[in-house]
């Protein structure tokens, strides 16, 4: 009898042990959530959508920028736009990592045209989210200048209505090839 009471009790013992060890993970053990990879699309009007909370990966295939992926409120909210690690795809000989480029968070208006709107970003309200590659910012004049220095990592906010649909424009990459990749989150605040 005290041969059962102890097997059951044994028995007990590790099959919670290996519950909590399958249905608890480790401490400090999180995963990364991987980018998902978009393409943007240089005709506005067939931009890729992005989704809220989720990291992209943005391909610019075209020569100088002048790309798009889009965006649509679900709520009427504050929404933060967060792009950084801006750098040339497979760089060509004589690429020395120096570039720049230009963002633009845009919506058309009522007669169909996108508008450049102003966001406000870490050091002020600006309509020009200016960019660097790394090599870049550590040349830049004044990296202080949260708002109008190009920077690695920029973050611009906007109020957005229910159902309205914002474009992230690419524009203005200096990088010698037609690729040029880029990160890219939204988020309510």
């Amino acid at each position: 009898m005290k041969k059962d009471n102890f097997l059951k009790r044994a028995f007990i013992a590790l099959t919670f042990a290996v519950a909590v060890t399958v249905l608890i993970p480790a401490a400090g053990s999180v995963e990364a959530q991987a980018a998902t990879k978009k393409t943007a699309n240089k005709n506005w009007k067939k931009a890729p959508s992005i989704k809220l909370n989720k990291t992209y990966k943005v391909t610019s295939k075209t020569k100088g920028g002048d790309t798009y992926v889009k965006f649509k409120a679900t709520k009427t909210a504050n929404y933060v736009f967060t792009i950084y690690d801006m750098k040339a795809y497979k760089p060509s000989a004589g690429y020395d990592g120096r570039h720049i480029g230009r963002f633009y968070i845009r919506k058309p208006n009522s007669r169909g045209f996108l508008v450049h709107q102003l966001v406000k970003t870490q050091g002020g309200k600006t309509k020009t989210l200016h960019m660097a590659t790394p090599k870049m910012y550590k040349q830049s004049p004044d990296p202080k200048n949260q708002k109008g220095s190009f920077l690695q990592k920029r973050t611009a906010t906007l109020r957005i209505k229910a159902g309205e649909t914002i474009y992230i424009h690419m524009a203005n990459f200096t990088g010698p090839n037609k690729k040029c990749t880029y990160m890219l989150k939204v988020k309510r605040k």
